[in-house]
């Protein structure tokens, strides 16, 4: 066995010990609408009124959502298991593991490097800010959405990875991408991260535009399109909340700034994690905090734009892979729920982690193969610790 494969198994071992003591938990939070007491999960014959009818999400009338996949993998798990969770509890790890196979794939194809794909995939599999998503059950829906996102990514790069455009890979890209809007709307960001992708890796193929590759895009925005005209025909309007958390837009966006800087502290220094986060209203821009947030955040978007300008193109593409992954959540339009909100980042911490593992790549060359090695391995070990003490 090679040993990138054997370092990739040692890594879902890992990952399985680290969510093994969340394989006891109950029903939770959410669970106890979307599944327990949703009696349309219990029969097969509700599967097409998942798709045009998006009360059959939760048995909560306040709370519906329009995530049919998600409802439908528990109809189909509940003719297996009835209502053990320990069933819903393997789905979600069996599909974060198979979300950590295919983020390395989709790193190694975007020219990212051997060690660094591998090490931001492991940390992505043992990391605790996505234990909310691996180890709640409602949490399904930001593992399949993400599964079906890189499934797309993957049938994506393969369709423009050559001089002849391949529309057998672009149609799978499709199909992926609707699946993963179907599993959460989180999803919306795919066309402008793998846009976004191609440019900054810069790859032959992917660098040129021509008008395969621009109705390529134009199909997945039409996919896009029509999946936000559905959905809000359903639900009513895209957030299912008129008003601003911060009173006017100004001051959300100022709250989202400390969401954000929050954000990348969970990521990077993950204590003090919550089911629940709360952010206060600032006064405004005067708020010191608040000023201080903002410039937090413009900083580290302009330290993506020196990484571009640098060629330092594995950070560029983390940093804007942070803030586009994240954009749905972001408060551009009201949106129902949390400001902040620890289910949000199992994607976009991806972006961060990856423009960490890359800037730090120069200076681990510094090091022996052998204090790298033991170095990612103790840090992993902490990340893994610590997932397990979440769970």
């Amino acid at each position: 066995m090679p040993k990138s494969a054997q370092a990739l198994a040692a890594v879902l071992l890992l990952a399985t010990l680290a969510f093994l003591q969340g394989m006891r938990g109950g029903f939770v939070w959410d669970d106890r609408f979307v599944l327990v007491e949703n009696p349309a999960v219990r029969d097969l014959a509700n599967l097409p009124s998942f798709f045009t009818d998006p009360h059959t999400g939760s048995s909560n009338p306040n709370q519906f959502f329009y995530r049919p996949l998600r409802t439908s993998i528990y109809a189909l798990a509940y003719q297996v298991w009835g209502l053990d969770p320990l069933g819903y509890h393997v789905v979600n790890l069996i599909l974060h593991l198979a979300n950590v196979c295919l983020l390395l794939l989709v790193l190694r194809r975007l020219g990212a490097g051997e060690r660094t794909s591998l090490f931001t995939s492991a940390v992505f599999a043992v990391h605790p800010i996505v234990t909310e998503a691996v180890t709640n059950i409602t949490g399904l829906t930001d593992v399949l959405f993400v599964f079906f996102y890189l499934l797309a990514w993957i049938a994506h790069l393969r369709a423009t990875q050559d001089d002849d455009f391949d529309w057998k890979w672009a149609v799978a890209c499709w199909a992926g991408f609707a699946a993963a809007l179907l599993s959460k709307e989180m999803a919306l960001t795919f066309p402008l991260l793998a846009a976004a992708a191609d440019q900054l890796c810069r790859t032959k193929a992917h660098a040129r535009w021509t008008r395969t590759r621009a109705a390529h895009f134009g199909i997945q925005i039409l996919i896009a399109g029509a999946y936000v005209v559905l959905r809000t025909t359903l639900i009513g309007n895209i957030g299912q909340k008129a008003e601003w958390p911060g009173g006017n837009p100004w001051r959300t966006w100022l709250m989202q700034c400390e969401g954000i800087v929050k954000y990348v502290q969970l990521v990077f220094f993950p204590v003090g994690q919550s089911i629940r986060h709360t952010v206060a209203i600032p006064d405004g821009i005067a708020d010191p905090y608040a000023a201080g947030c903002l410039l937090a955040v413009l900083l580290l978007a302009g330290t993506g734009v020196l990484a571009y300008r640098r060629r330092a193109r594995s950070t560029a593409l983390g940093v804007a892979w942070f803030f586009i992954a994240l954009l749905p959540a972001m408060n551009i339009v009201p949106i129902r729920g949390s400001m902040l909100g620890e289910r949000f980042l199992y994607l976009p911490m991806i972006g961060l982690t990856l423009a960490a593992v890359s800037s730090a790549a120069g200076a681990m060359h510094l090091l022996t193969p052998r204090a790298r090695t033991a170095l990612a391995c103790c840090l992993l070990l902490v990340l893994a610790t610590m997932t397990a003490r979440r769970n």
